[in-house]
């Protein structure tokens, strides 16, 4: 029977507990405040400062320290969230004018997973009447908020009224939904179909043009809203296409235009649309766009979803998309400059040999993966990993230049224990040990390093303990060898 996949997030009570909990801490009138006073959307350093003073916070809770650990992980995913809300609507909605400062942000609505709440938030903020009109007016419309927009339209000033009629509601593949709304409210739905006759080379409503329009710019409020307005046959015609067209657009940033969603949204909008289609539909899109849709839910907060996906995905995917899988996993962690252990862990145990060898490849060649995981002090996931190659693949890992290159780098820091912890794992044999060593120590000599005398002193330091081990190892196996002999004798004596 085949597995069935649900486009649901399914977080434990405590997990959606320590999300709040850091959603909070985000929330608190300090940490808002100098959000207002920082670069924090576009500078490194204000994102930093303001990942310090949560990570702080929660240093000083009085909880236990594994939940601590949990917490910090999740601390950068939901600030993120945070800097993306802002600076999507003073960009879009023009917000500069009304001010996007302590008060609004204030009043954010968030999901159970840890995600800012678009139109529900939007439907906040017009409730307590905090936007100017044309303001309120444009995200009212941006939404499809049906319970604002005709009450902010009556308030605009005849000329604005005048000017929004007088606008195309379309740019090339997108639709401006304020302008869209317009003509809808003055009852010219019919002119939007024509225009989208003339306009578009193939048989659409404006309904239909404005749910994949909406879907592609990452707008899941507007696309639901035109969705459900579509006849069934409407939806068929066209859903798996738009699902695989929306995969491939999250994984291509070129494809993004002026005024859309934060890209991480199209794999909400896409989580929407999956969650429409039947197990023959999921079956078909992830034959066509494998390597695309397992990319989109690498996303914050979806990478359960991801794993869900992965196991149906694996047998879709050719080796050169494994590659680009692992490529793209590389990219996010690099962007977004934090990973979660426990997705890749998972991931990675999870995943067929050939793709573990091609993670190999990956990790040997380019530098995204380990450094993180050194620089974190992950030896958890470094020992997952090591301990589920291969011998051969352990071996291809850490020998070359870059592992090298990369221990090297840690030789005369605090965390050169994680060079002997993987060296150990890496070498279960005198021949390899041999072959790494003179290999490292040759690297070594052509590298004109600073302290090189305190660098080959380490090194030797830690090559004398590998010998230990495989020492012990040695000893280990002639004890076991020599009980087994024994054993025989006397059952041969007995006999």
């Amino acid at each position: 029977m085949e597995q069935q996949l649900s486009f649901v997030l399914k977080l434990s009570l405590e997990e959606m507990a320590l999300r709040r909990s850091v959603i909070n801490l985000w929330s608190e009138t300090d940490v808002l405040s100098s959000i207002e006073d920082l670069e924090f959307e576009s500078l490194p350093e204000g994102r930093e400062t303001l990942n310090g003073m949560v990570k702080e916070k929660i240093s000083n809770l009085v909880i236990p320290e594994p939940l601590k650990k949990r917490m910090m992980i999740i601390v950068k995913p939901i600030g993120a969230e945070l800097a993306r809300w802002k600076t999507f609507h003073k960009n879009v909605v023009n917000w500069s004018h009304d001010g996007l400062g302590l008060n609004i942000l204030k009043q954010l609505c968030w999901t159970p997973a840890g995600t800012v709440d678009y139109p529900k938030s939007a439907e906040k903020l017009l409730r307590l009447d905090a936007l100017g009109v044309q303001t309120g007016y444009k995200l009212a419309s941006l939404y499809c908020l049906v319970d604002y927009i005709p009450e902010l339209w009556d308030k605009l000033p005849r000329s604005c009224k005048k000017r929004y009629l007088s606008k195309s509601p379309f740019v090339p593949s997108r639709v401006k939904l304020d302008v869209a709304w317009a003509y809808l409210l003055t009852g010219q739905e019919s002119t939007l179909d024509s225009i989208v006759a003339e306009s578009v080379s193939r048989d659409s409503s404006f309904q239909q043009l404005a749910c994949e329009y909406s879907a592609l710019s990452g707008n899941k409020g507007a696309a639901e809203y035109f969705f459900k307005k579509l006849s069934n046959a409407e939806r068929n015609s066209f859903l798996v296409p738009l699902v695989n067209e929306i995969a491939i657009d999250r994984d291509t940033e070129s494809r993004r235009r002026s005024g859309d969603f934060p890209i991480e949204k199209l794999s909400e909008v896409l989580c929407y649309f999956l969650s429409q289609m039947s197990p023959e539909q999921h079956m078909q899109a992830l034959r066509t766009v494998p390597c695309e849709l397992l990319g989109s839910f690498l996303d914050w907060p979806l990478q359960d979803l991801c794993l869900e996906m992965a196991d149906l995905a694996w047998q879709f995917l050719t080796e050169q998309e494994y590659y680009f899988f692992i490529e793209t996993i590389s990219k996010n962690i690099e962007k977004t400059d934090h990973y979660f252990p426990d997705f890749l862990q998972k991931l990675y145990l999870n995943s067929p040999s050939e793709f573990k060898s091609f993670f190999v490849d990956y990790g040997a060649y380019q530098t995204c993966f380990f450094p993180k995981f050194f620089d974190t002090g992950d030896t958890q996931t470094i020992q997952i990993i090591f301990r589920n190659l291969e011998d051969f693949d352990k071996i291809r890992l850490v020998y070359g230049y870059n592992f090298f290159r990369l221990f090297d780098s840690l030789l005369l820091t605090e965390k050169r224990h994680l060079i002997k912890m993987c060296l150990e794992e890496a070498l279960k044999s005198e021949n390899h040990k041999i072959l790494v060593e003179k290999s490292y120590m040759q690297f070594l000599a052509e590298a004109h390093a600073p302290d090189m005398w305190l660098r080959k002193r380490r090194w030797r330091q830690i090559f004398l303990a590998i010998d230990k081990i495989l020492a012990k190892t040695r000893n280990k196996r002639a004890i076991i060898e020599e009980i087994v002999t024994e054993s025989k004798k006397c059952c041969k004596r007995r006999k």
